[in-house]
């Protein structure tokens, strides 16, 4: 991959490679805008769907959110897994018996398109299992294995061997010693190593947010929680779990933040919420600007698990005030 420094590394797996491998076909400026064009108009059919019944104002501040224009920017395809994971959940959530039947499929083949970022997508299989889908969750299983199979008979075996091989490399250089990268990676792990401490403390610290994130999560999905509930925190354990990301990827924050708000149909919002969702919502350009600036802080992770918290104090004050019914 070619940057203003020379070329710089291409840390995805061969399913991505397999993915933008047509627009090579095309001249460079071309193919850079059917690529924008794909990405944002999947990623805006999702956030309007996802946005019905939100108030106009909440709307129009859904489609200014800076973690478009960023990835947009950046040239990333953020809004294309960020499209991917919202549409699997749109479906999930759906209960029309006249798509009953296809819903689990298509969900499953949104999730499979992760395959282009594998990371991003680890965790829905396990709310699949705990949400008891087991329809998407083969589906999503039969169309990783298929992605993955047209990739090896396109590009060759080589290809995955190369990019498990060159992992651990990328991991070393751009994750463990990437001080260059810790001010622009809105994650946990940088954060603490942005502190001064040691990298296996950082993996420690990142480990004891990640964790109970997960737990919590897969509780939602086991206990059937409202769908809004069980999507944000799904959305919200994705990021918090990523060890290395970048401002770009944190395009996937417009999903928590909509399932929020339409979680306000179950119980008004407060303002201390409202505030929460505000100040997520500010999050990629302060990830940006903390990268540009090198400033030695990212807020990110915190607003994070404040959006965590706000999801979980929804889930247990609801139930408490059913239960004082």
């Amino acid at each position: 991959m070619r940057s203003a420094a020379g070329f710089s590394p291409w840390p995805y797996p061969p399913t991505f490679l397999l993915a933008v491998l047509p627009f090579g076909l095309l001249p460079f400026g071309w193919a850079f805008a059917l690529f924008t064009m794909l990405c944002v108009g999947a990623y805006g059919a999702v956030i309007a769907r996802l946005s019905r019944g939100i108030e106009r104002s909440t709307v129009v501040a859904m489609a200014a959110f800076p973690g478009a224009a960023l990835a947009i920017y950046a040239g990333q395809n953020s809004l294309l897994t960020a499209a991917a994971a919202g549409g699997a959940l749109v479906l999930l959530e759906s209960r029309s018996k006249l798509e009953s039947e296809s819903n689990p499929l298509f969900a499953g083949a949104c999730i499979a398109i992760l395959a282009i970022k594998p990371q991003f997508g680890v965790l829905f299989p396990l709310a699949l299992i705990c949400g008891r889908q087991w329809k998407a969750l083969i589906a999503s299983a039969a169309f990783s294995i298929a992605f993955a199979a047209v990739s090896v008979a396109a590009l060759g075996f080589e290809a995955w061997v190369a990019f498990i091989w060159y992992l651990p490399e990328f991991g070393r250089l751009a994750l463990q010693h990437g001080n260059g990268l810790w001010h622009g990676m809105p994650t946990v792990f940088a954060a603490a190593r942005l502190a001064g401490l040691s990298i296996h403390v950082s993996y420690a610290v990142h480990a004891a947010v990640a964790i109970p994130a997960v737990v919590f999560s897969a509780y939602l999905w086991i206990k059937e929680a409202r769908f809004e509930l069980r999507a944000a925190a799904l959305t919200i354990a994705t990021l918090l779990v990523q060890p290395y990301m970048m401002s770009y990827d944190l395009a996937w924050l417009a999903l928590p933040i909509a399932f929020l708000i339409r979680d306000a149909k179950a119980r008004e919002l407060s303002r201390a919420e409202w505030a929460t969702l505000g100040i997520a919502w500010l999050m990629p350009a302060q990830a940006f600007f903390a990268g540009v600036f090198q400033l030695p802080c990212q807020l990110a992770p915190a607003a994070l698990v404040a959006l965590l918290a706000m999801t979980a104090r929804r889930q247990f004050g609801l139930a408490k005030s059913r239960t004082g019914r």
